[in-house]
């Protein structure tokens, strides 16, 4: 049996200074947590049962500047430039267990920093003077991406004495067309 339960919440503010050029922030939580459970029994084989759960807790901020490149009638394209920053924490508990044996256990923390810039360009139409739906075209830009993961990771291995280690490494990624992180999304904007 397997549950899994997620949230995202993705705001956006933002401030049009003229014509021609608007700047805002995008705010970004996430939130995901999954059970999984696993039971075999068989006459041959002792009963053993697998349990494992995961928690995920992330932000991100992006500040960004929009400059409206072309307008005709309703439709125009705009060019979004931004830079984020955020950070993302995932445990995973992970438990196995025979009925003649001792459980084993093994837990797995992981944070990630996130840091980086991106340039892409956006579709919009404008359905009134105050709301408009816009398309950002990922696999259209170009950016950098920039992850520090640093990871702890726990077991006893069936003994009952845990045995812990721990690593960090750095990933740097450069992105252009279809290798951008996000290929399309789509909003709305109200303009007040």
């Amino acid at each position: 049996t397997t549950s899994t339960a997620s949230i995202v919440f993705t705001p956006t503010v933002g401030y049009r200074i003229n014509d021609k050029w608007s700047a805002g922030l995008d705010l970004n939580l996430i939130w995901q947590e999954r059970h999984n459970k696993a039971v075999q029994s068989d006459i041959d084989i002792v009963d053993q049962t697998n349990t494992d759960g995961l928690n995920s807790l992330g932000w991100k901020i992006s500040p960004f500047a929009r400059y409206n490149a072309f307008k005709i009638n309703k439709f125009g394209i705009d060019l979004k430039l931004s830079g984020s920053i955020g950070n993302t924490k995932t445990t995973i508990d992970d438990e196995s267990s025979l009925t003649s044996k001792k459980t084993y256990t093994q837990t797995n923390a992981q944070r990630e920093l996130n840091y980086g810039i991106n340039l892409s360009p956006v579709l919009t139409f404008d359905i009134t003077e105050h709301f408009s739906l816009e398309t950002v075209i990922g696999i259209a830009g170009i950016g950098w991406e920039g992850r520090t993961v640093t990871e702890e990771y726990s077991s006893d291995y069936g003994s009952g004495e845990p045995v812990k280690r721990a690593l960090s490494e750095t990933y740097n990624t450069f992105t252009f067309g279809l290798n951008n992180l996000t290929a399309v999304s789509f909003g709305c904007i109200y303009t007040f």
